[in-house]
């Protein structure tokens, strides 16, 4: 994919894959939440660098928080709805072969979430 090869690429600048990746966020966060969600269950089930699997965790996180907080408590549908995404991020995220190139950056955005 995109993100693996950014990520894997000796030939681009620390700072230059940083600046895309950031683009490349903001153009995901143009989707609305069902379909950036998607998007990101979808990275990281197909993924298999561990650097890009823990950066798309923490923007669902980031994303997921914001949405819940939006949410009322008396909605328990739309609740529920985004447990069971928490739920699907976390099982995409701790199963599947990944390559770890430099940290746990899976493992570590898979435990800021549960806390």
């Amino acid at each position: 994919t995109l993100l693996e090869a950014l990520a894997s690429t000796g030939e681009i600048e620390r700072d230059a894959r940083a600046a895309l990746f950031r683009s490349i966020k903001e153009a995901m966060q143009r989707f609305d939440w069902p379909c950036r969600f998607e998007l990101y269950r979808d990275i990281v089930k197909k993924c298999k660098v561990d650097s890009i699997i823990g950066a798309v965790v923490t923007l669902f996180k980031d994303d997921w928080w914001r949405s819940v907080q939006a949410l009322g408590m008396d909605d328990r549908k739309a609740l529920a709805e985004e447990r069971t995404r928490l739920i699907d991020i976390l099982k995409a995220t701790l199963s599947g072969d990944v390559q770890v190139v430099d940290g746990m950056d899976t493992l570590t955005a898979a435990l800021n979430i549960a806390r």
